[in-house]
Parts: C-alpha cells; sequence; structure tokens
C-alpha cells in the first residue's frame, strides 16, 4: 500500500489496470485502501468502473463505497462541485492531488477553484473567488490541515458530446436515476430525502462529458426535487455540460430567492450574472475580486435604469439599510464609516 501511495500521485491509469494491481493484495483493509488510491487516478471511470472493481468481492466493494463516501459517486471528466477534504486521510489526499491535477489541465486553470478555505487548524487561508488551485500546490499537495472550495469546471464541451433528446431524457432520468413520471411525462419528486440524495449522487455518476445538455432540460432535470439544496446542486453539476450558456441566467430565474444566493456563491457570481437579465437575489462579500465586480456591474445598471428603484432589502453587514439610487451609490457601499 505504500508503493501505492508513493507512485499514484504521479501516473495515470486504467481501470482494468487498477483491476491487475487490485489482485496483487490478498487482505481485504489493504486491498480496499489501494483502490480507493488509485481509484483518483483512474483515467475512464466512466467507462469501465466495473474493470476497477472486478478481482474485488461484494464486501470489499461495500468497503471501498464506505471508504470514499460521497466521492464514490464523482466522475473527473466532469469535476465541478464542492469539496470537503481532510489532508490527513490518505485517499482525501489523493482525491485533492487529482482534482488539482485536473484545475491545472483545463484553459483557465486561474478560475476553476471558487472558495478556497485552507484550515492547517494553527491558520486558516482563505483565497479569493476564481483564483484557480494555490500555485504553490502544483509540486505537491500539503500533507496536513483541511480543504473546502467549490469546483467549476473551465473545460470546453467535448466536440463528441452528444445532444442528448428531451425523450433519452425521461429515459435516462426513470431508469438510471430513479425518478418518477406521471402520465403526462411530468416528474414525481420523491419526498423522501435520503432517497433523493441518492438521487443527486447517482446522477453525478451518470453524467460525464458524453452529453450536453439545453438549459431548458437543466430546468426540467431541476424540476425532479423538491428541496431547495438538490435543485442547487443539479444546477451546478450541469453547468459545465450546457450547449446554450446564452440562456442559463433562466436556470436562476426559476429558482427562489435563497437558492439564487446559493447558486451564485457556489458557480462564482461572474458566472451566474447577465447584464441583459440582472434580477435575483444577491449575497456578495466584496472583499472578493469577482464578487465586487458584479457589484459594480450592478450599480452600473441601476443607473441606466434611474426612473424605477433597482435595489430592494439591501442588507450591509447584516444591517438593513435605505440606499438612495444615485451616481454616489458605489461609495456608499464601500464607505469605511458604513
Amino acid at each position: 500500500v505504500t508503493l501505492v501511495e508513493v507512485m499514484a500521485p504521479f501516473n495515470y491509469l486504467t481501470c482494468r489496470q487498477i483491476g491487475e494491481i487490485v489482485r496483487c493484495f490478498s487482505m481485504g483493509e489493504e486491498l480496499v485502501r489501494a483502490a480507493a488510491l488509485l481509484f483518483c487516478r483512474a483515467a475512464d471511470l466512466e467507462d469501465n468502473i466495473d474493470a476497477l472493481t472486478s478481482a474485488m468481492q461484494e464486501r470489499d466493494i461495500h468497503a471501498l463505497h464506505e471508504e470514499l463516501g460521497y466521492y464514490s459517486y464523482c466522475r473527473f471528466s466532469n469535476p465541478t462541485g464542492h469539496y470537503e477534504l481532510n489532508f490527513t486521510t490518505p485517499v482525501h489526499q489523493a482525491l485533492a492531488t487529482r482534482l488539482k491535477d485536473v484545475a491545472f489541465s483545463e484553459p483557465s486553470s486561474g478560475d476553476n477553484w471558487l472558495n478556497i478555505i485552507h484550515d492547517t487548524y494553527t491558520a486558516v487561508t482563505k483565497t479569493p473567488s476564481n483564483y484557480g488551485p494555490p500555485e504553490a500546490w502544483k509540486g505537491q499537495t500539503p500533507m496536513r490541515g483541511t480543504l473546502s472550495f467549490d469546483f467549476v469546471s473551465s473545460a470546453p464541451l467535448d466536440e463528441h458530446a452528444v445532444a442528448i433528446s428531451d425523450e433519452e431524457l425521461v429515459d435516462f432520468l426513470h431508469h438510471c436515476i430513479g425518478v418518477a413520471f406521471d402520465d403526462r411525462g411530468s416528474p414525481l419528486p420523491d419526498t423522501d430525502f435520503s432517497e433523493a440524495d441518492l438521487q443527486v449522487a447517482l446522477l453525478r455518476q451518470e453524467v460525464g462529458h458524453q452529453f450536453s445538455f439545453t438549459c431548458a432540460q437543466v430546468r426540467r432535470v431541476m424540476d425532479c426535487f423538491l428541496a431547495g439544496p438538490h435543485k442547487v446542486e443539479v444546477a451546478v453539476m450541469l453547468y459545465a455540460l450546457v450547449s446554450d450558456r446564452k440562456a442559463w441566467w433562466t436556470v436562476p430565474y426559476s429558482l427562489r430567492a435563497c437558492e439564487q444566493a446559493l447558486l451564485c456563491w457556489r458557480l462564482g457570481p461572474a458566472n451566474v450574472f447577465d447584464r441583459a437579465h440582472p434580477s435575483g437575489h444577491y449575497v456578495l462579500d466584496l472583499s472578493h475580486p469577482s464578487h465586487e465586480q458584479v457589484a459594480r456591474k450592478l450599480v452600473e445598471v441601476a443607473a441606466q435604469n434611474p426612473d424605477l428603484p433597482n435595489f430592494w432589502n439591501i442588507r450591509l453587514q447584516g444591517g438593513k439599510k435605505n440606499i438612495v439610487e444615485n451616481r454616489n451609490m458605489w461609495g456608499t457601499f464601500t464607505a469605511e464609516s458604513f
């Protein structure tokens, strides 16, 4: 297992190769640990996950799922999502290394990690939005602390990605994800939120860069869930797979206010804001450059429409404020005495 820990971060393997390595282990605990570490370096999880587990008994497969937890549903061809990792856990360190490698391999590696918080127990480092993985981690990820961040993939859609039809989408949701539909084809969201959790996890497992979705189809998938966090998770998960990005504004418009704010935080306000359709509920941290940029744009839009109020329910540092919309509005927002 120690040899696997040393070798894995510097190599990619096929699931078949991982299956052959796993066969070399006889003890269940070591076998599962090696399989979990190598899972993080698999190059073809989407197509050949069965080859990885071919040498494992049912109890070992279950133990592997327990070892990886929710991340057993992750597929690195579509890494967009939220991650909470503990570097003292070898598997989490391997996951961080793989996600870092994926980030640096994308065309815009400087803006695919958001809301980074690295807690080393004696100090907490917060990195502003859209700055990508820390440059110091290019060689090796840290060995201690915890890491929290949102990954928003900037990779372009695969040129071979298939635009899924509405009929295929319904069939996929029903047979692969377990969503029920009525006679008219309308989804019947599961009222058991634990089952809905599993459906969201299965969606993450099954959706990769082999499909592309329209924004209307994203909203259709969101309608399969009742809880706001599930709807937001679906929108985040499918963001990088959308073929008509200009219509993305229709997705937050279909959400409630707090859900819009959560989606904006998860994807980054710059990825959600649309100057032609700016309406929405925003929770912005002006210490983050990308948040400040969007706040400035909102003030500019308001200045272009002075006849009617544009800003409602303004709160600054938790306190409700009545701010006059005029040329000094931005200065009022950022005044130190406020």
